[in-house]
């Protein structure tokens, strides 16, 4: 290909056809532009697609540690609502001596064992710290995620520490 090109710039030159070279010379400049230009679009066309990715990564480690955390909610609650009648037989004077001694659950309200809800949300912390750019829809998710971690997680941890 560059043979043809120069054949073509020999051509012209030895012709004498100066105005026709610079036609030609200027052509040239024009393709190389415009292949430089095409090169710039993949490669911000591939940096994007690769900063979406990351994001999409992001937001999937976030909803992971979103299950974990309602995983460990509910069983939190669970045990609780398990602790509830023997709160109210405690409360009523129904409990007896026997009651604490093969009854798991009794020992439990003597001993004070707690279930804390540890709130895992490294991923969050990522997702926000990230300078990867957002859809509209990205944003919004992740304003609706600022509003959970940052309205309800101290409510969390204000529970925990009063548990403990």
């Amino acid at each position: 290909m560059l043979h043809f090109f120069r054949k073509i710039r020999r051509d012209l030159l030895a012709n004498s056809q100066f105005f026709k070279y610079l036609k030609y010379a200027v052509g040239e400049i024009i393709l190389v532009v415009i292949g430089i230009l095409i090169a710039f679009q993949v490669d911000n066309w591939n940096e994007d697609r690769k900063s979406q990715e990351s994001v999409r990564l992001l937001f999937s480690q976030v909803q992971k540690e979103l299950l974990y955390n309602i995983s460990r909610t509910n069983y939190a609650i669970d045990s609780y609502v398990n602790l509830d009648p023997i709160f109210y037989s405690v409360i009523k004077g129904q409990a007896t001596y026997k009651d604490y001694e093969f009854d798991s659950r009794y020992s439990r309200l003597i001993t004070h064992i707690n279930v804390d809800v540890e709130v895992q949300d490294s991923a969050f912390k990522q997702l926000i710290e990230s300078e990867e750019s957002l859809t509209p829809k990205q944003d919004a998710l992740l304003n609706q995620l600022r509003n959970l971690y940052g309205l309800d997680l101290p409510k969390v941890k204000i529970q925990n520490n009063k548990d403990s």
